[in-house]
């Protein structure tokens, strides 16, 4: 493709078939000829006069945040007065938006609108555009690069009784098991010296005749630790992939607990994405969702086992199809430091059966899922299916239902 302006087929006829006209009006002698090439060479005179020496084609937006599932319009211009014809690739990800063409054509502006329909960066092109002056002479044709899209979902938090018996941190909403200072109620017992007057139950002391005061659960935070496996991309191209499945649940995840105050950070065992270090608050969720919308799946992944340290008692969640040998070993090893784990099954609900474009080794392992997921189930690790945001609840059940003391394994 180049960027010079070429002659179209318009004016190639009418170059050829004038020229062939006066020519032969002028050896028969036939003005009526000469009056039917007049036309056409005038026509290519005033092409040749007016013929552009470039055909300057920009994309107007450079990078674009939006929602997972939402619509957008990709706008390219051109900058001299020309009819514009622009067509976008086929590419996963991005389809056009409702019944819209992959194609569209205008007056020296063009909006393409496409609905972004996948988890993570995508590089929209290259867009394939063709610019004709006005004449319709000369043509352009460019393969320009399109914005780059970063697709993440629609915040939303959902708030839900805190599930964790064992906090680690100092100062949260959850009740730990250890008497202290809070607002949960824990009991009665007889007043001790340095006990606050104000919790003295005046009732129980007028009963007992002797001072009583009302004891209280210590509330307190914890660490939340996300493990995102992006080692194995499968599902089907019309629907979501175990990563986007595992994005989504990494945002909802996310978003619960940022809401009860906890400290959040997130892992990508695939390194696809750099690791969040633990952090509180709206801005570590803004930073988390940040990360998601820049995931590439085009680039290769980089086991970073060693790079995941937490210490004991830390409440893992772990997003994964369950696929790779890595992550499995991750899930061990984490048990075995005393974590609480639960596993966010991504792998996709339409895949009865193992992908047909998998290899041979990758097939082996989606046979043999059933037999991995009784054995984490057997060690008390929950393991619920992604299916949206109403997954949560069902999770967090399962994680309180399994609760208890976590020792450290040697």
């Amino acid at each position: 493709m180049s960027d010079r302006p070429a002659r179209t087929a318009a004016l190639i006829r009418a170059e050829v078939t004038g020229l062939v006209l006066a020519m032969a009006a002028i050896l028969f002698g036939r003005a009526d000829l000469l009056l039917l090439a007049a036309p056409m060479l005038l026509y290519a005179v005033c092409a040749e006069i007016t013929r552009p020496r470039e055909q300057p084609i920009r994309c107007l937006d450079d990078q674009r945040r939006l929602a997972v599932g939402a619509d957008t319009t990709i706008e390219i211009d051109a900058a001299a007065p020309a009819l514009l014809t622009v067509a976008a690739p086929t590419q996963h990800g991005v389809r056009p938006a409702g019944k819209a063409p992959r194609s569209a054509a205008g007056g020296g502006h063009v909006a393409l609108a496409v609905t972004v329909a996948s988890w993570g960066k995508v590089v929209l092109g290259p867009l394939v555009c063709l610019a004709t002056d006005p004449l319709h002479a000369w043509r352009t044709t460019r393969a320009i690069p399109g914005p780059t899209l970063l697709a993440q979902p629609a915040a939303r938090t959902i708030k839900a009784a805190s599930t964790i018996t064992s906090p680690i941190g100092a100062v949260g909403r959850h009740p730990s098991p250890r008497p202290g200072a809070g607002s949960n109620p824990a009991g009665i017992r007889p007043y001790q010296a340095g006990d606050r007057t104000n919790r003295i139950n005046w009732r129980a002391t007028g009963r007992t005749g002797s001072l009583h005061t009302n004891q209280t659960q210590l509330e307190r935070d914890t660490d939340i630790l996300i493990v995102l496996d992006t080692l194995t991309l499968t599902g089907t191209a019309d629907a979501a992939d175990s990563v986007d499945l595992g994005c989504e649940a990494a945002s909802a995840i996310a978003h619960h607990y940022a809401w009860l105050g906890d400290r959040i950070a997130l892992h990508d065992l695939g390194g696809r994405i750099p690791t969040l270090p633990f952090g509180t608050g709206r801005n570590q969720t803004r930073r988390l969702l940040d990360l998601l919308s820049r995931l590439d799946r085009n680039t290769s992944d980089k086991p970073t086992l060693p790079a995941l340290r937490v210490r004991p008692h830390t409440l893992t969640f772990v997003c994964s199809p369950l696929l790779a040998t890595h992550t499995l070993q991750t899930i061990d090893a984490l048990h075995r430091a005393g974590n609480e784990l639960a596993i966010v099954d991504t792998f996709p609900a339409d895949l009865s059966s193992p992908p047909t474009g998998a290899g041979n080794a990758l097939r082996i392992r989606a046979l043999e899922r059933g037999d991995d997921l009784r054995r984490l189930r057997q060690q008390g690790i929950p393991v619920s299916r992604w299916q949206g945001q109403a997954s949560l609840a069902p999770l967090l059940a399962g994680l309180a239902a399994s609760r208890g003391p976590r020792r450290a394994h040697r």
